[in-house]
Order: structure tokens, then C-alpha cells, then sequence
């Protein structure tokens, strides 16, 4: 006796396996039928957020009450209890999208790739609520995100085994329930070459190729293309012409390694290449070298300038066939905010009609454009969709392409959307072409110098563009990752008068501590210290590079962090400010530095100082390479600085030109929770929390971020005067960290904070001094918290802390 709801792919509800026809014609009743499912437990305030806004509160109960009723006919029994304005769906009403979560979280993945059908809520009439279009669109997108999750298991576990059949046979499989994925596309093509079917794989690629190009006008992502040209210089047996350039070791051949992470079949694979023999090993040879050959013509022609970009008219027709505004609109905004971008000089070509490939190509050519931007405005149905290209002139290569669509009613929102997601795409490009510039000008030996372009390039395969967000699992990142400082610590043998490689293979090691994290503290102090040795060689080979004094100050700020690496090190906070400051001194527009430091003096308790550097860090990174980064730290420093105006205006600044980083969403929450002026209801920062967790894969977020958001919401709780529930919300949390030691620190700082909006200044004592016995280095910056500024004149809570009286 149970209900059961089927929502990915077609709709289809059941009771005791009867259909239940009459609700796929009622949007709005099935659409609260299956939110309920999903969301099991959800105050009566929140359903009339999501289906009835605006409405009046006792208009909107009546809609409401009359809704469950109709459900609880159709369905012909009871299935919600609603106790206290909340309403609780039982336990006998299934729904696949929670089975799904389920099945991926037990690493049942076969089940959950049985489960999948389709997207959520395919082809399904949705209710016109805003509110739930968007609800329906993170579910959508989680729901494939597991799937594609499970797919990946499942040809992982094939692989481990040594079933490379069977693992063939999953890749195809995925690729056809995921027609327009990379990721599936490129297990099937690297697999069927593996099984000595690459004719079937250059077909299989091309076909994708020209479906992509059909149905979405986009191209493949960079690592698939790389990978087809890969494999047609092996099946075609042509070899590479070897770079020019003498070295010290040309005469050794290269030790083959890893290839990026965003080859999935390898990065799932570490192990499995012990048999390979002496042909495989040759044709492995020739295709890296043609491909490293072939790294040196990413970069736009000689006489064309990559500072240069010419934009093209955005062809633009109405329904009626007449031309409507926002293609010109939507071109003068994109002029406009890329003229704003130093060094940069935009060339604004033709009228509105971008011609064909050819065309753009020779008109960017004679304005000396290494650079070039165009695309085109589709309407269908009070629609607006923009296709979106940033290509090569002269190679007619596409950097990046998008698509957005909205209602015709959001034009200016379409407008910033679009410009906003090509101008970080441009500033990340240029900011490549300049530190490629950078390289090439200290002149290393060549080999040497494509070694470390192909070790960035496996780097920057693991993050989503303009992102902290790892495309790949933390494992497969540090696979990668101890590839690329294979490639760097052969660099370094090649040319050793050349420090790039030390300092990256710093960079590198720090990275890969980030990764192991307080998982595991013995290998993260072990990575942390080979980090720190790379950056002390950095220093005494170049005493005067700002780049190698920026490395060890980062590198002495972390470990000063952690209670310093060894017993009686020297490692302090301030050794790392004299790092950085020198640093500065030597490059004052080191943006990264300046950003570290800023972090820095937020770590020390000046707030002002953190944010003066931020903002001069903001100002010196033309090229956005650290731009979220420093945006986040504005906005802390000022959300610190108890000036929340200026917080909220930081927040939604880097929501505006960061959009999938999800702390500018978290920022939003963190107002709500801090900012005494601050209405938000309790029930929408609930909201914020659950949209917090669809917007990035958790496995990719710091282990303490889901806790400290809910910790969040039970401060709104607690000064919304719901004190119980906001006990209710710690208890539960201090029960699931117990069992990490670091997660109940992070804890204890936050429970701190909440015992004292709750009034119970004796249990906030009680974490300070639980919090500041793990991390004795942070007393001045909790003595400086504004948050407890209503401690200082405590005497229990000055002895803990040990710090003088008033701020620095």
C-alpha cells in the first residue's frame, strides 16, 4: 500500500500501481504533490512562498487547504499530517528523485542509474511560480548531477576490476542517456580506442561534434578535442616534428604520465598501465610530443593582437522578421564593459548582421583583433535566447561559447547576463595569454617551457572556469595533481637556472594539502612542508622574485595556521606578512599577494587594513585571475566591520560577476544572519540553505560549509525569538561533528556566537575556551570579533582569550 511519484523524465504517479491520470492535467496540484515528496517536512508559510507569493495570508491558507484536499481525493487516502503549520508528507509516499539520493549515497550506483529516465520534471507543465521554476531547476540539475555520478561509478568500478568490456559497454550506455555530455562522450571515444576501435571513436566524435554544433551551436570542450586530435596522431602513426632548441636531456626519453583529469578514463584509471609495452609506449611518445607541439599555436597569430577584441553585431530578428533591439542593445552593453578592462581595446565591427567565419576573420584581421566576440538573438514563444561565442581570429578556435535564455520581459537582465559571462571569459583568457608571455620572456630552455605549459594546462582542467569548484572528485584531482609536479620537477632538471618550475611545484604541493585538508593532519603537515621547502629553494636561487616571496609567505601564513609544521619552527604569522609585504614591494600590483595579505590582517584582527588591501588587489587584477577570491574577502572584511551596507553591496556585486560561485550566494545568508536590521524570515533563510545545496557538488566544498550555513539559519532563528528550534538546530549539529575533532573547533566558534544571542553567556565561554584550545593562534582575532564584543569585559572571558583590552 504506497504511493509512488516517477518524476525523472515523464511525470507518472501511482497508487498501489494505479495510474492517477487526472493530476498530469492539474499543474499547480501536482506540482505541490511533488514538491512535498521531495522535500518531506516544510512549514505552511514556505508552500505559499513557493505556489501562491503575494498572496494574502488568509487567502492563501484557503488556496492551500483546498489543494491538499483535491490530492488527498485523488490519491484516496491520507498522505501529509500538518502539525503546527508544518506539514510532513509519510512514509509511504515514494518518490524517485529521493531513491536516487539514496542509491548514489550507499554507492548503489546500478540502482540509481536504473532510477534515472530522464531530467526532472521532462516535458512537465510547470506551475507559473517563479519560486518553483527555480526549486525545479536545482532539483533538475542535482538529479544529473547524481546521475552522472553514478555513471562514472559504474564505469570506475569496471575499470578497477580490469572489465574494460564491461566498463565500454557502461560509457555507451551513458553517453546515450547523456547525449550532449563531455564527460560520457569522452569515456565511450577513449575506450573504444582502447579496444583498438578508434575509426569507430573519430566517427563517434564527430558525430557529437556536429549534434553539439546543431542543437546547442557549441563545440566541444578543449580536453575532447584534444583528446580526437590525440587520437588520430596515433592512428595515423605521423610523427611529430621535434621542437627546436637544444636541452640537456633530449637524448632521454620522456617517462610517460598521467593526462589530465579531464580525461576521466585515466584519472579513473592510476594503476592500470603497467603492462603497457614498447609500441603503446612509442605511440604514446610521438602523440605528446605533437601534442606539446602543437601548444605553441594556441596563442592568436604573431600580427594579431590577443589585447585587441572586435565585436560583432548580434544578429537579432524578431517574430515578425523585423528587427527587435536587443541585439544592438545587447552589442553596445558588451562594448561598453569590455572597454572598461585596462589594456585592453575593443573594436566594435559591422552593423548587425556578423557575416560568415571567413568574414569576421578578415574584418578582425584588419583591425590587428587577436580576439573576437559575435553571436545572435533567437525569440520563440516570449522567449529570449542568446548563442555566444569568444573565438581566435585567424584560427576561427573557440574559447567559449554559451547559451542563456530568458522571458522577453528580462531583457536588461539577458543584456548583463550575456556581457557579464563574456567579459570574465575575456579577462581569463588575456590573464592566460599574459602569464604564457611572462614564461616565455625569462627565455628557458624550450622542452623545459612546454613541460610546464602542459602541467598548467592539466591544473586548470580541474576547476570550472572562473571557479573554485573542482570539475573532477578530490581524488582524481590529486592524481592529477602529483602528475603535474611530475612535469614541473622535470622542467626543473632541464633548465635549472630557471625557477618557474620551483615555485609552481610550491603552488602545486600547497594545492594538494587544500585537498587532503584536516582529513588526514599527518599528510597534510608532510605536503604542507615539501611546499614550503620548494619555496625556500624558490628564494635563495631568486631572492628578488616577487612570485617566489609571494609563495613562501602563503605558504608560512597556512602553516602559522596550524600550529607551524615542526616543533620549534620559526614559521609565524609575522615571517609571512614580511614575505608578502617585500613581495608587494618588489610588484605592487601582485594582486594574489595583496589578497593573501588582506586575508592576513583579517586573520590578526584589523579589519580596515584587510580591507584596503582588497580593494587594492581588486584594483591591480585586471585579468579577474583572483577576482572572486578578492571580492569574498571584501565582503568579509566589511560584513566584520559590522558596515553591512556595504557588505550587502560586495555580496551582490560578486553574485553579479561570479554567478556560479556559491559564496556569493551563502554571502546572502550570512546578512540575514549578522545584520541587526536584517528582516529576513526564518523560513526564507531556510531556503537559502537548500538552494546552497544544489549549487555546488558537497564533496567539493570545505567539510565544515554545510554545518556553518545551518548554523546560520539557527542564528536568524534565535533573533527571530525561536530559541528552542535554534537549540533543536545546534544540538543536532554538535552531535554529527562530534566524532571529527576539526569540525567541532569550526563548531565551537560558531556555537560560541549563537550561546550568546540565546543569553547564555556561560555556555559561550565554554566554546571560546573549547575553540581557542585548538587554535591558541586565533585569540587576537576572537578578542577583535565583533561578535563577542559584548565578552571583553569579562574577566573569565579575558583570562581565555589573553589578549589586550580594545582593538589593534
Amino acid at each position: 500500500m504506497h504511493i509512488r511519484l516517477s518524476t525523472l523524465g515523464e511525470v507518472d504517479i501511482t497508487v498501489d500501481g494505479e495510474a492517477v491520470q487526472s493530476l498530469r492535467q492539474q499543474p499547480t496540484r501536482c506540482g505541490l504533490l511533488v514538491y512535498l515528496a521531495a522535500e518531506r517536512r516544510v512549514t505552511r508559510d514556505i508552500i505559499l512562498d513557493m505556489f501562491w507569493p503575494g498572496s494574502a495570508a488568509d487567502r492563501g491558507r484557503n488556496v492551500l487547504n483546498q489543494n491538499l484536499h483535491r490530492l488527498r481525493q485523488a490519491l484516496r487516502r491520507e498522505w501529509i499530517t500538518n502539525s503546527g503549520g508544518v506539514l510532513t508528507v509519510m512514509e509511504d509516499v515514494m518518490i524517485d528523485v529521493a531513491e536516487l539520493e539514496e542509491a548514489v549515497g550507499r554507492a548503489d550506483f546500478r540502482r540509481a542509474a536504473d532510477l534515472y529516465r530522464g531530467p526532472f520534471l521532462h516535458n512537465f507543465p510547470l506551475p507559473q511560480s517563479a519560486h518553483f521554476e527555480r526549486w525545479a531547476s536545482i532539483r533538475r540539475t542535482r538529479a544529473a548531477g547524481l546521475h552522472r555520478r553514478a555513471r562514472r561509478g559504474l564505469v570506475e568500478a569496471h575499470l578497477s576490476r580490469g572489465q574494460q568490456p564491461l566498463a565500454l559497454a557502461e560509457a555507451l550506455a551513458w553517453s546515450e542517456a547523456d547525449p550532449l555530455k563531455d564527460e560520457a562522450q569522452h569515456f565511450a571515444i577513449e575506450l573504444l580506442h582502447e579496444e583498438g576501435r578508434t575509426d569507430e571513436a573519430l566517427a563517434r566524435f564527430e558525430e557529437y561534434r556536429t549534434r553539439l554544433r546543431d542543437e546547442l551551436e557549441l563545440d566541444p570542450m578543449d580536453d575532447l578535442l584534444r583528446l580526437a586530435e590525440r587520437l588520430r596522431l596515433e592512428h595515423e602513426r605521423r610523427p611529430a616534428p621535434r621542437p627546436l632548441g637544444s636541452s640537456p636531456a633530449a637524448a632521454e626519453p620522456p617517462v610517460p604520465s598521467p593526462p589530465p583529469a579531464a580525461s576521466p578514463l585515466h584519472a579513473a584509471r592510476p594503476r592500470l598501465r603497467r603492462g603497457v609495452g614498447i609500441g603503446v609506449l612509442l605511440i604514446a611518445l610521438v602523440a605528446t610530443l605533437g601534442w606539446l607541439y602543437g601548444r605553441r599555436a594556441i596563442s592568436p597569430a604573431a600580427d594579431l593582437d590577443p589585447n585587441v577584441v572586435a565585436v560583432f553585431g548580434f544578429e537579432d530578428v524578431g517574430t515578425s522578421g523585423a528587427e527587435s533591439p536587443l541585439g544592438p542593445g545587447l552589442t553596445d552593453e558588451l562594448v561598453l564593459r569590455l572597454s572598461q578592462i585596462p589594456s585592453l581595446s575593443v573594436v566594435p565591427v559591422g552593423g548587425s548582421r556578423s557575416g560568415t567565419a571567413d568574414e569576421r576573420d578578415s574584418l578582425a584581421h584588419a583591425a590587428g583583433a587577436g580576439l573576437l566576440v559575435h553571436g545572435k538573438v533567437q525569440h520563440s514563444g516570449g522567449r529570449v535566447r542568446v548563442i555566444y561565442h569568444l573565438a581566435e581570429a585567424g584560427r576561427g578556435r573557440i574559447i567559449q561559447s554559451g547559451r542563456i535564455e530568458r522571458p522577453v520581459g528580462e531583457l536588461f537582465e539577458l543584456q548583463d547576463e550575456v556581457s557579464g559571462a563574456l567579459l570574465r571569459a575575456l579577462r581569463q583568457r588575456l590573464g592566460r595569454l599574459a602569464e604564457e608571455r611572462e614564461l616565455a620572456a625569462a627565455r628557458p630552455v624550450l622542452e623545459a617551457y612546454l613541460l610546464v605549459q602542459r602541467a598548467d594546462a592539466w591544473e586548470d582542467s580541474l576547476w570550472h572556469p572562473g571557479t573554485r569548484e573542482l570539475r573532477v572528485r578530490p581524488r582524481a584531482a590529486l592524481l592529477t595533481l602529483a602528475a603535474a609536479d611530475s612535469l614541473f620537477a622535470r622542467a626543473e632538471k632541464l633548465d635549472p637556472s630557471w625557477v618557474e618550475p620551483t615555485i609552481r611545484r610550491g603552488w602545486n604541493a600547497l594545492e594538494r594539502a587544500r585537498l587532503v585538508g584536516s582529513v588526514d593532519r599527518a599528510r597534510y603537515n608532510g605536503i604542507l612542508l615539501q611546499a614550503l621547502r620548494h619555496a625556500e629553494g624558490a628564494v635563495q636561487r631568486a631572492g628578488g622574485s616577487a612570485r617566489a616571496l609571494e609563495l613562501r609567505g602563503t605558504i608560512r601564513m597556512q602553516a602559522a595556521r596550524i600550529n607551524n609544521l615542526e616543533p620549534g619552527s620559526a614559521v609565524t604569522l609575522r615571517s609571512a606578512e614580511a614575505d608578502l609585504r617585500r613581495a608587494i614591494e618588489i610588484d605592487p600590483r601582485l594582486a594574489s599577494a595583496l589578497a593573501t595579505l588582506s586575508r592576513l590582517e583579517l586573520l590578526e584582527g584589523d579589519v580596515d587594513a584587510s580591507a584596503v588591501l582588497a580593494r587594492r588587489a581588486l584594483h591591480s587584477d585586471p585579468f579577474l585571475r583572483d577576482g572572486p577570491d578578492i571580492a569574498q574577502r571584501l565582503f568579509r572584511a566589511y560584513l566584520d566591520a559590522e558596515q553591512f551596507r556595504a557588505a550587502e553591496d560586495w555580496c551582490r556585486r560578486g553574485r553579479e560577476e561570479f554567478p556560479s560561485d556559491w559564496r556569493f550566494l551563502e554571502c546572502e545568508l550570512a546578512i540575514a544572519a549578522w545584520d541587526p536590521e536584517s528582516r529576513v524570515r526564518p523560513d526564507s533563510a531556510w531556503s537559502l540553505v537548500e538552494t546552497l545545496r544544489g549549487t555546488a557538488r558537497t564533496d567539493h566544498l570545505p567539510r565544515y560549509q554545510p554545518y556553518y550555513r545551518e548554523m546560520l539559519y539557527a542564528r536568524v532563528l534565535a533573533r527571530a525569538g525561536l530559541g528552542d528550534s535554534a537549540r533543536i538546530v545546534q544540538r543536532r549539529i554538535r552531535r554529527e561533528v562530534a566524532s571529527s575533532a576539526d569540525l567541532s573547533l569550526a563548531f565551537a566558534f560558531d556555537a560560541a556566537a549563537l550561546h550568546l544571542v540565546l543569553g547564555d553567556t556561560a555556555g559561550s565561554l565554554r566554546e571560546v575556551e573549547r575553540y581557542l584550545e585548538g587554535n591558541p593562534q586565533h585569540r587576537e582575532y576572537v578578542w577583535n570579533d565583533f561578535a563577542f564584543r559584548g565578552l571583553r569585559s569579562h574577566p573569565r572571558f579575558q583570562a581565555i582569550v589573553q589578549a589586550r583590552r580594545g582593538p589593534r
